[in-house]
C-alpha cells in the first residue's frame, strides 16, 4: 500500500492475510448442504460435517425472526454464513447453520442436542421428506 508517497509493506501483508482468511472461511467453513436422514440432521460442510442425533421434528419459520431479539452467543454472522450459538426468548439456547436469514427460507430442527436452525434450498421439500 501507499502512505504518503512511501510503499508500505505491513498494510500490504495485512490486507492479504485478511483476504486469505476470508477465503479459507468461505471455502471450508460455510454450510453447502443439509441432511435429515432418519433421526440423524447432518450439516454439510466444504472440508467437514457435523451431526446431531436425535431429531424429534422440523418446521419451518413462519414467524419473522428478529435479529435484534436474537444474541449470537458464540460464533459468525459473517458475509457467507451465520454459524454458531445463538440465544432468544422463543426459542432459548440453538444452534444456527444459516446462508440466509429470510425467514421464509429457515428450517428449526429439534434434536437431543438442542434446536438447530438451518436454511435448505428448498425450506418446504425439507420439511415434508424431514416429517416435520
Amino acid at each position: 500500500m501507499c502512505v504518503g508517497g512511501y510503499f508500505f509493506w505491513p498494510l500490504l501483508l495485512g490486507g492479504a492475510g485478511l483476504a486469505l482468511v476470508g477465503l479459507y472461511c468461505y471455502l471450508y467453513w460455510a454450510p453447502v448442504a443439509y441432511e435429515l436422514a432418519g433421526d440423524t440432521l447432518t450439516v454439510f460442510f466444504r472440508a467437514c460435517r457435523k451431526r446431531f442425533t436425535g431429531a424429534t421434528g422440523c418446521q419451518r419459520i413462519d414467524q419473522p425472526l428478529s435479529m435484534w431479539t436474537t444474541m449470537r452467543v458464540c460464533g459468525n454472522g459473517g458475509v457467507f454464513a451465520g454459524c454458531g450459538l445463538c440465544y432468544n426468548r422463543r426459542w432459548g439456547l440453538f444452534h444456527a447453520y444459516v446462508t440466509r436469514e429470510k425467514h421464509p427460507a429457515l428450517v428449526l430442527v429439534e434434536t437431543s442436542r438442542g434446536k438447530v436452525l438451518i436454511s435448505p434450498r428448498d425450506p418446504e421439500a425439507f420439511v415434508s421428506e424431514g416429517g416435520g
